[in-house]
């Protein structure tokens, strides 16, 4: 959710639902700013007419919001069960805060997911179009290339908009990638050469593309996230629109084969190549699809009930995955605007800064193949990392990307310590 959310925020305008916001420089301290300046006012006459006007800047949109919403929100629940409590195997701990932060010298932003090729280097998209290989050792990247404008210079979804997301090599050695606004695309790593494969499945969608995987034989499996070109307006209506997609590298069609998914996100083979497993973050849990055997065709859940909302999946060295949580459960609100539709219908007026009140509680997870986490890490209170959308492991370490932090985590792995080690 909080991707789809900075997502959709960093596109300056957006006009799908009649509903234009720009946003240009504020931030976090900014607003603490001027509200600490109002504030600071309260008592006096002055004070009294700014609170006033503040009173009415803020209950008048919220009450037009009310009658006029251009969404119709539904009521929905990540799960009948209770909430999980962050105890046992949950316990929060310090371990995401002992992460390196590798900053390239401020070059590379929201270096979302990751892929090794044969050779053992690193690559990932950027937030500003680019495809880049990237060294973790010596902080240096190259860029293979850049698909198209940088996405925040356009006025609403395009031809000139790209936000490469998802990556996977297919046997040929070409990085396939997802982009959003392109769609599903085959890029060259030697020359740069760039070719659409598939579009948006319908006319006057935008392909919604979010994460890929390739499998041995040419063919690719994508999580298509939602239908609005307005993706905030996707995750406040609360109403299943993702898909799971297949492209048949024979005959160049894309399919969809798993509908009614609430926010589709990450998506990796399992490691007995029967199934692949998808991040369905609108329900906090991860579901199976089979590709082959007696139940080729038929999706299950894998795990249900997650602590936070799943965001891209990597296979683990030790068996099992390791999960990206930007945003955890307990301790926050998500569960109340969730089962509480007319509260969503409150918040479209302001959707564009909600960004700044996510929790502010990250962590990854690593679950067995039974759908059981089994290891957590955390950063409670995003004193290190915040935002993070994945954790892929590489040579014994853990690297951690974002959606739009201007860095990338690096964490050595210990793989005897104990979970609840120096709990916080």
């Amino acid at each position: 959710m909080f991707k789809f959310l900075l997502l959709w925020r960093a596109m300056r305008r957006t006009s799908s639902c009649g509903l234009v916001v720009e946003q240009k420089h504020s931030t976090q301290e900014e607003m603490l700013k001027v509200a600490t300046s109002a504030l600071s006012l309260t008592g006096t006459r002055r004070g009294r007419r700014l609170e006033s006007l503040l009173t009415v800047m803020v209950v008048g949109p919220l009450i037009v919001a009310l009658i006029t919403s251009p969404i119709d929100p539904v009521a929905y629940k990540y799960s009948n069960s209770t909430m999980p409590e962050l105890v046992g195997v949950l316990s929060v701990n310090d371990r995401l805060q002992k992460a390196t932060k590798l900053d390239f010298a401020g070059g590379l932003v929201g270096a979302e997911s990751f892929v090794v090729d044969k050779n053992g280097h690193i690559y990932s998209g950027l937030r500003d179009g680019r495809i880049v290989r990237i060294n973790v050792t010596d902080q240096s990247f190259s860029v293979v290339t850049r698909i198209s404008d940088p996405y925040y210079h356009c006025d609403s979804p395009g031809e000139k908009c790209s936000r490469p997301l998802g990556l996977d090599f297919d046997a040929s050695g070409s990085l396939i990638v997802a982009d959003p606004f392109k769609g599903l695309l085959k890029v060259n790593v030697t020359t740069g050469e760039t070719v659409l494969l598939a579009g948006a499945m319908d006319s006057g969608e935008i392909a919604a593309f979010n994460n890929l995987a390739v499998l041995p034989n040419g063919s690719i499996f994508v999580t298509k996230f939602c239908k609005r070109s307005d993706f905030s307006l996707e995750v406040l209506e609360g109403i299943p629109n993702g898909e799971l997609l297949h492209y048949d590298p024979v005959t160049k069609q894309l399919h969809s084969v798993a509908t009614n998914l609430f926010l589709p996100n990450g998506l990796t083979v399992s490691s007995d190549g029967r199934s692949v497993l998808i991040s369905e973050s609108g329900k906090a849990r991860i579901l199976r699809y089979y590709i082959s055997g007696a139940m080729a065709g038929q999706t299950e859940v894998f795990a249900e009930n997650l602590p936070g909302l799943p965001d891209n999946i990597q296979p683990a060295s030790r068996g099992g995955y390791w999960v990206a949580f930007p945003m955890i459960r307990p301790g926050s609100q998500l569960d109340f605007v969730a089962e509480n539709p007319w509260f969503r219908r409150f918040l479209v007026p302001i959707r564009a800064i909600l960004v700044f009140f996510m929790p502010r509680h990250v962590m990854v997870a690593r679950l067995d193949e039974a759908g059981n986490i089994v290891e957590t890490l955390h950063d409670h209170g995003c004193q290190n990392l915040c935002s993070i959308s994945e954790a892929f492991e590489y040579r014994n370490e853990l690297i951690i990307g974002s959606f739009e932090a201007p860095y990338i985590g690096k964490l050595k792995l210990n793989h005897h310590i104990n979970n609840t080690l120096k709990p916080v």
